[in-house]
This record gives C-alpha cells, structure tokens and sequence, in this order.
C-alpha cells in the first residue's frame, strides 16, 4: 500500500474517490451538502498535488494512503445510508444526517483506537533518512477489495430502485470497513510511531525509492508546474 509502484495512479486515486462521493451523494441528500463536498473535494486535491509533486516527505505519502484505503468504504456506506433515510424514509435532512454518519464514527473510533495501540511488529524500517517498506501478503486485501469493487458496483442501482437488500449491504460495508482498520492496525501504529520519531528529532523521513520518485516528477509536465525547487 505504501510502496511508490503507480506512484501517480495511487495518490490521484484518493481525488476521484472523492470526486465520485460528492456526485453521488448530491443524488440522495439536500442541495445544502454541496458546499462541503466541494471544500472537500477541493481539499483532496490540494493533498494529492502536495504529494504527488511537491513533498519528498514519506509520511505525507503514507498518511494519504491510509486516509484513502480507510474512508472509501465508509464514504460508500454513508451515501447508501442518505439514500435509506432521505430519499427512502423521507426524514429530515439532520435526522438523516445523523443516522448516515454512523458508518463514518464507527469507523473513526475504531481508527482511534488502532492508532492508541502500541505495537511490537513495524510496516516500515528507516535507513538513514529513507524508510523502507514491508508490505504484507495481499491475499486477504484483494479478497477484501474485490468484495468492496463489487457492493460499490450495486450502489447505484440499489439507490435506483430502493430496495430491502440496501440494509443488508450497509451492514456489509460497515462490516468491511471495521475490518479494513483491524486490517491496517500494524500500518496505522507503524505511522504514528514514525510520525513521533520526526517529532522528537526535528527531521522528516523520505521515500526509500527518492531517486525513482524524482525520476517520475521530472518526467511529468504537472510536477514542473507544482512542484517546489529542491534544495541543493
């Protein structure tokens, strides 16, 4: 998940992500949500621009990463739940709010909590100024992302015909997105810790791949329009 393999792919993923969220959540909530899903949106990209050409910070990268592969499931979730409540129940619009946004809290408290943990086992190991990353075997998450690929391929027409199954789908994404933290806990406590370790020593860690990363952005037209001058 961290690695720098379809390093442009992987960071503008997060960006039409939420993309994506906002068109569809517009469909089934009140016009007034289109003021945050833009400041949202707008966010996302000023992110992805920052990492993808401009910082050669590595826990930028990584915590774009982990928002991206922690939040797309309960984004999904929340937008289904809008779609039961508003636009099914007809309830009010904060009512509808507040029901939606369980996927979301649930999900977030579970992140607290993995990211409160200690943990003996570590994703990354530094080597100087770079970290290098052990990446876990991928079994279980392409299982995990071929089912996610798959409900969010239902939501629409679910949300189309409001039908009974829209209820057990949510507790499904619901169940995947608690599962997608327990998943990560090893990741999410390896990044705090480096981010700790920055702290305390005033200095910021890179890619173990710098030299590849640079490559890319030389080679992009984007990169030479955002990105900073490197200090010599």
């Amino acid at each position: 998940m961290f690695t720098t393999e379809r390093f442009f792919a992987r960071i503008w993923a997060f960006w039409f992500l939420m993309l994506m969220v906002s068109v569809l959540t517009l469909g089934v909530a009140p016009k007034i949500f289109f003021v945050p899903m833009a400041i949202g949106s707008l966010l996302t990209f000023c992110w992805c621009v920052k990492c993808a050409y401009r910082s050669e910070s590595f826990t930028d990268f990584a915590s774009l990463r982990l928002c991206f592969s922690l939040s797309a499931m309960p984004l999904f979730a929340f937008i289904l739940s809008m779609a039961i409540t508003y636009k099914q129940a007809k309830m009010g619009g904060m009512a509808a709010l507040a029901i939606s946004l369980i996927p979301l809290v649930l999900t977030a408290a579970a992140f607290a909590l993995a990211y409160g943990r200690r943990s003996k086992a570590s994703s990354f190991l530094l080597r100087g100024d770079r970290v290098e990353v052990f990446e876990p075997r991928q079994a279980n998450s392409l299982i995990v992302g071929g089912l996610g690929a798959g409900l969010s391929s239902l939501l629409y027409p679910m949300i189309k015909n409001y039908n009974s199954s829209m209820a057990i789908v949510l507790c499904v994404m619901l169940f995947i997105s608690l599962y997608l933290v327990f998943y990560h806990r090893t990741n999410i406590a390896s990044l705090r810790a480096l981010k700790e370790r920055e702290r305390r020593e005033a200095r910021r860690y890179t890619f173990f791949e710098i030299e590849y990363v640079r490559a890319l952005r030389d080679a992009s037209w984007l990169a030479r329009l955002f990105r900073l001058k490197r200090q010599p």
